[in-house]
């Protein structure tokens, strides 16, 4: 430090001088200090930025859930990185950083989580959509699966993330008929989403399979009549496929009756 230009001027300078480039030297030094520990202190977390948008709010939130999920597991003497509120803590971080279009992040993170955590199912999903995400939709796929086998039937809200996500990579690897077979799951979980079942039947209806689009349809239905959506959809089909439309109603009102038995 002493041997830099800086120092060399202060020593060179002479009077008024030399304690004018001494103030300036020490304000120097404080600066460069300054900078240095809030460097310091924003890599170990002891010093955070300030959020300017919802993102980085909920960001800065999930990393204080998982560093509390860290100090829990550790001093319950479990393993971190197959810890579920661990596990549950960074695959919310991954997801976060996919939203903030962070991918290169996102697939280390989720990639160290899926390793360390190889029969949990959220780690195998969030790895399988932080890939469908960097448009490598076969290893995707093949994580969705693996997640798909190990979600327990309790847990709707993952199973339906699940399902979502593996459709949506079915659809960019053109496999749409596939797809709607795993829509059609996501829609029909407790609670079931009319959304997903519109989405369904938008994709039967590409598919040409008017009658299973009609059956998503009616499915929406039942669960909101006033949907704007899904009765403009019926309408269409009803003009344009009548035959469909009813076949849908019986095969529905059989399954109805068939499960009250």
């Amino acid at each position: 430090m002493l041997n830099t230009p800086l120092w060399q001027a202060v020593r060179k300078a002479q009077g008024k001088q030399k304690h004018a480039a001494l103030a300036l030297a020490l304000f120097t030094i404080i600066l460069l200090i300054g900078a240095i520990v809030a460097v310091v202190l924003v890599s170990t977390g002891k010093l955070r930025p300030t959020p300017t948008n919802q993102l980085q709010s909920d960001y800065l939130k999930m990393q204080d859930n998982e560093s509390t999920a860290v100090r829990q597991a550790k001093a319950a003497g479990r393993n971190v990185n197959t810890d579920t509120a661990v596990v549950h803590a960074r695959a919310g971080l991954t997801l976060l950083e996919i939203q903030a279009g962070d991918l290169s992040s996102a697939l280390k993170l989720s990639a160290r989580l899926a390793k360390g955590a190889p029969h949990n199912a959220e780690a195998q999903y969030v790895y399988g959509a932080a890939l469908a995400a960097s448009k490598r939709t076969d290893a995707s796929l093949a994580r969705f699966q693996t997640a798909l086998g190990l979600v327990n039937d309790s847990d709707t809200d993952l199973q339906r993330d699940i399902l979502t996500s593996y459709a949506g990579a079915l659809i960019t690897a053109h496999k749409q008929a596939e797809a709607f077979t795993y829509l059609k799951q996501a829609a029909a979980l407790p609670p079931a989403s009319v959304d997903l079942y519109v989405r369904a039947a938008t994709l039967a209806l590409g598919l040409q399979n008017y009658q299973d689009a009609a059956e998503m349809y009616l499915m929406a239905q039942s669960y909101d009549p006033a949907n704007a959506t899904v009765i403009a959809g019926l309408r269409q089909l009803q003009r344009a496929r009548p035959a469909e439309v009813k076949a849908a109603q019986q095969t529905l009102e059989q399954q109805g009756q068939a499960s009250n038995e």
